[in-house]
This record gives C-alpha cells, structure tokens and sequence, in this order.
C-alpha cells in the first residue's frame, strides 16, 4: 500500500463541463484539503456494456438535490452513499467482479455522470459501455470487517467530481478469497430506498453465481431515464399540479413570523451538526405511537414541533418532510432518486397530546402524495404568492425521516418501554457525537432521525447563528427529556 497526502482543492467539479472525461476515478487529479487516503497497490479493471445510453434532464429529484450540489461544489463529501455487500461464500475474485459487471449493466445509474451544458442545466448522460477501476483491499490478519471500513474511508474520502462514474467500487479479500464488496455511490444517483435495492440485487447476483438456489426472481429495474420520460408527460404535469396545489394551500396557512430569530454571530464553519444517539427516546416513542395508535414518526415530528414552537415563540410553525415517494410498484423499482419534500402546518397550541400526537399523523398521511413536483414550477408558484400576499414563509426547517421508512425487509426492530424507570435507565445510556460541518446550507435547522436496533440517532444541523453548537446538542436533550415526559403522562 501506498500513502498519499493532498492538500488543494478539488481539481474538477460540477461546473459548466461536457460530459467528455476519463472512464474511471484518476487520484491524481482528486485533491482534498488536509485529508491523507490510503491508496491500494492493487486495482481491477471492470467492463461493462448494456442499454439506454444517451443524455437526458435531471429528473425531478435530481433537480431538486442539485441544490445542494451547487451550494456545496465542490465540498460534496456528504453526498457519497455507502454500501457493504458480503459475498458468498464459494464465490472467487472474477465471479465477484463479473457480479459487479452485471450490476453495473442492470442499473444505468450507476454508468452515469453528470455535467452542465452550454447552457448552464444540468444534465446526466448514460453510458452504453465503459470500465470502472475495482480497488482490492486484503485484510491479511486484520478482521476483514475492519479493512472494509478503512476501503470506505479510502473510497469517501474525495468528492465525486465530472470525469467520474457515479460509483466507486472495491473488493475485500483475505489471503485472495473475496468477503465483502464495497460501494460508493454519488447521492444524485440514488438515494437511500435505491440504495437498498442495489445492495440486494448485487447479493442475489453474487448468490446465483456461487451456485446458491435464488428463489426469488430477477427484480425488475425502473431507469431514471424512465422516470424523466414520465415526468416530461402529461401525467406527470398533472402529478406535479395537484402537489402544487396542496402546497399553495399549506404555504398560505404558514405563520407570518416562523424564523427562528438570530442570536448571535455565526461561527466558522456556519453550519454544524450534532448526533443523539438514544434507546430511551426510541423506546419511549415507541409506547407513545402504540399509545396513540400513530406511527413513530408522527411522534417524531410532534417533538421536532414542539421545540421549534419553542424556540420561535409561535404556536403554529410551519417546515418541510422529506418523503421517499416510494408508493407504486414503478416508483419502488425505481434505481435512481425520488426524494423530494412537502410542508406542513402545526398547531402545537394546548391541545391534549394523543389529540395533537393524531393530528399531526393525519397531516403527515395527507402530504406524502404531495411530495412529487416540478422544482421549476414550484418556484414559480412560489413568486406568485409573493407578489399577492407580499410574503413567503421561511422554508429553510426540514424534517427527515427517510431512514426510519424504509422497506419491510430494512426495518429495525425493539420493544416498548416498560415503566419510567427503564426509560431513565436508557436515559443514562445516550451519548452524542458530532457531525459533518459545512460553510453553505439552504436549510438552517435541519433534524434528521434514523432508527436501528434498539437506538434512535437524531442528528441536528443548524445555522450556529441561531444555535451555537452547546445550544444544539442541548435541544437533542430536551427531545429526548420532552418523550420522556410525555411517557410519563400516560400513566
């Protein structure tokens, strides 16, 4: 193994380039401030060929994460996706990457990269052949699940840039035998449903290559480009008025004042986050939706409106829900992006709070069809309430929950609390970490929830010019103590 340390800056970003460029990763023009990667000696040259190349509009979606991609160029490292599939047990080294081939050849995302025309609009061009550079990490002694984290650290560790396919790629082996390949895929591409969806497809390809019976048959994979196609369509026209028009009528409702006000100066970097990561608030919204008959999210959401009634002194707030639009059958094979958001209004007031926890999951079931639009449109929308009402709520809140809505076959599974003192028990347990930081962000107070066994991690970034980072690690604290309460209220 070799060691290289950069210290510049990316050498290409997502500027206005032609979608020309090298086939594969080339570390010798990938560069990252203060940041030494381990390279490996060893590299496999994977091919692929398969349909569908051409060029083609960001969808939806897409064009809706673009945002992030332009506030942020290129300090995209919070976009890389990552992924760890085990290989089977049988399987050898060139199985393993004509695995990564037909994978590669199914999913067109993955033999995609992006750029800006002439134009300034992005777009993304499908390959219809190509070849990616497989890293190959031996774990030798080492614990072969170590070495796959340190091949994810190597494979992060630079932003996706121009010339690059939409994934990265390598494979562990002990003594030569493959255990594990790894992916890194650019968020553009897919999000975290898609993500899933990859990572089964490639075990069931490496599965029936190893010669394993595979019951279940070969799933069918929706392309962006077809979901591009529909929503240039006079379906997907209607799809996105009909959105456009539940948001009109949430907009309108939004508080005049919903800013949380500016305390202080900001800090550098601006936008900082801080994980919470506790059994005691998962175990205590677990009683509570049961309690309620809601789902958890909802109890999430009512917590995150609470504070931010709080801290804004409104008892009305108004933010935005990440929804996953997974609701069809074409949109669940989707192998791309379907992300998007849609508001909602809540009225924290003095309601009871199975009456408050019942309507706030009434207004989440009703916006997530509502969460598939025309970024373009929408900002046309939005300038039209301007000019009538001579004002736009502030849309920089947003709730993510996307990680606690994924498929049957991902979801988590724990138990409810049993009393107070279990929850004050697990209480004891919570512990906090920190974040990514960043310069620029479209959203000052962003919550983000995900669930695993037996722990809820709820991470908050926030503009440190209304939330010092002491302030946001001590609102995590005050969700996690405001279940607890609410638990207790139940008794």
């Amino acid at each position: 193994m070799a060691w290289l340390t950069w210290t510049g800056p990316p050498a290409v970003s997502y500027a206005a380039t032609s979608a020309a460029g090298p086939a594969s990763w080339s570390t010798s023009t990938s560069r990252t401030k203060g940041r030494t990667v381990k390279i490996p000696s060893q590299t496999h040259s994977v091919t692929f060929s398969g349909p569908g190349a051409g060029s083609f509009p960001l969808t939806w979606s897409q064009q809706w994460m673009w945002r992030a991609v332009q506030l942020n160029a290129p300090n995209l490292l919070h976009l890389n996706l990552k992924l760890t599939v085990p290989v089977p047990t049988g399987l050898g080294l060139e199985d393993t990457f004509s695995a990564l081939s037909v994978l590669m050849t199914r999913h067109h995302a993955l033999r995609t990269r992006f750029h800006v025309d002439e134009s300034c609009r992005p777009r993304q061009t499908v390959f219809g052949s190509g070849e990616i550079a497989v890293e190959l990490h031996d774990s030798g002694e080492e614990d072969p699940s170590r070495t796959a984290e340190r091949a994810v650290a190597a494979l992060t560790a630079l932003p996706f840039t121009v010339p690059e396919f939409a994934v990265r790629a390598a494979v562990i082996t002990t003594r030569g035998v493959p255990s594990a390949v790894v992916l890194v895929v650019f968020h553009l591409t897919i999000d975290g449903w898609a993500a899933c969806r990859l990572k089964d497809d490639l075990g069931r390809i490496m599965r029936k290559r190893a010669g394993e019976s595979v019951d279940e048959p070969e799933p069918r994979v929706v392309q962006p480009s077809d979901r591009a196609e529909y929503e240039f369509s006079r379906r997907g026209a209607e799809r996105s008025e009909k959105s456009l028009q539940y948001w009109k009528d949430q907009i309108l409702a939004f508080p005049a004042a919903n800013d949380v006000p500016s305390r202080r100066a900001p800090e550098a970097p601006r936008f900082q986050e801080i994980h919470m990561h506790s059994r005691a608030l998962q175990a205590a919204a677990r009683t509570l939706s049961e309690h309620a008959g809601v789902s958890s999210q909802s109890v999430y959401v009512s917590l995150a409106s609470t504070i931010l009634a709080e801290r804004s002194g409104q008892p009305r707030v108004g933010f935005l829900i990440f929804c996953h639009n997974r609701f069809t059958r074409s949109a669940q094979d989707l192998s791309g992006c379907l992300v998007q958001d849609y508001p909602v209004v809540v009225e924290t007031g003095r309601r009871p709070l199975l009456e408050t926890l019942r309507a706030i999951h009434t207004s989440l079931s009703n916006g997530i069809f509502s969460a598939q639009y025309d970024p373009a449109a929408l900002a046309s929308m939005l300038e039209l309430v301007r000019q009538e009402t001579g004002h736009v709520p502030d849309l920089s809140c947003a709730v993510n929950l996307l990680s606690t809505m994924l498929m049957p076959s991902h979801l988590t599974t724990g138990g409810a609390a049993r009393d107070e003192d279990d929850l004050s028990e697990l209480a004891g347990l919570t512990r906090f970490t920190r974040g990514p930081s960043m310069e620029h962000e479209d959203m000052n107070i962003y919550l983000t929830v995900r669930q695993s066994d037996g722990e809820t991690t709820v991470s908050l970034r926030a503009d440190t010019a209304l939330f010092p980072p002491s302030e946001i690690r001590d609102c995590l604290r005050h969700m996690e103590r405001l279940s607890l309460a609410w638990f207790d209220s139940l008794a």
